[in-house]
């Protein structure tokens, strides 16, 4: 049985990774305030203890996208077998979904 993911501390790991901003600098990751409000919804339904399921109008420009990716790579580093899989276009998804599913 896997453990539970927390979300508080994923928030504090992201929170210290170095990232790229717009101008390819490398930065300290900042949560945006579409990105704390996603984590927030995320720590809110862990509590109530249900499936962490969020749909988000137009992600890529908040920023969602870039804490998901940082939410799969937090749950591959701390995971003993994860399973999580990114598809950045929707050409890919169906192909990533039936890779992962096999």
């Amino acid at each position: 049985m896997s453990a539970r993911i927390n979300y508080r501390h994923i928030r504090k790991f992201l929170e210290r990774l170095p990232i790229k901003n717009e101008r390819k600098q490398i930065v300290p990751f900042r949560l945006r305030p579409a990105q704390e409000k996603f984590m927030r919804v995320l720590e809110n339904l862990q509590d109530k203890r249900r499936p962490p399921r969020v749909i988000v109008v137009k992600s890529r420009r908040v920023g969602i996208s870039r804490i998901c990716t940082g939410l799969l790579f937090a749950t591959a580093f701390w995971s003993t077998m994860p399973t999580c899989a990114s598809s950045p276009t929707a050409r890919n998804r169906r192909r990533t979904l039936w890779r992962v599913l096999r």
